[in-house]
């Protein structure tokens, strides 16, 4: 399939699972001009930047589908969705600080966006927290129950 995908198909689906230039050129060991110089057409893709991009779009797709999964199971067992509160993260450093696993955080931002789109979909409401709000509530709740 990759075959006959374009630069701008490499460029889409690296901004589509928020993936930086930056990002994709650590990945392939290569300067981010040479990235650069791919997405306009002027280098060929090298069948290795192809792959690392598809590994990235399925460990997306695996991070969404985990996700629902999840949703669907608390559904399951309380009769609904209802609210679901995601964790949204500013910067790298804010997600290195709180977030579980290592990694660009704007690819968690992008899997946290499909996310929420398939939950309101699927009856949800959605609310976005930065992480030191979710502490922040987390701390309040034990302070009122202790």
């Amino acid at each position: 399939m990759m075959d006959d995908w374009t630069p701008a198909d490499f460029r889409a689906c690296r901004e589509g699972i928020g993936l930086t230039q930056i990002d994709i050129a650590d990945e392939c060991h290569v300067r981010v001009l040479q990235v650069k110089r791919w997405e306009k057409g002027e280098a060929a893709i090298p069948m290795d930047a192809w792959e690392t991009l598809s590994d990235w779009m399925d460990r997306f797709d695996a991070a969404v589908e985990t996700s629902i999964a999840v949703a669907q199971t608390r559904a399951a067992v309380h009769g609904e969705i209802g609210t679901v509160e995601l964790t949204y993260y500013r910067t790298q450093a804010d997600y290195d600080e709180h977030g579980r696993d290592k990694g660009p955080f704007g690819f968690v931002n992008a899997v946290t966006r499909k996310v929420a789109d398939e939950l309101e979909a699927m009856g949800a409401d959605i609310r976005f927290v930065y992480p030191e709000d979710r502490m922040a509530a987390l701390d309040e709740t034990i302070d009122k129950e202790g």
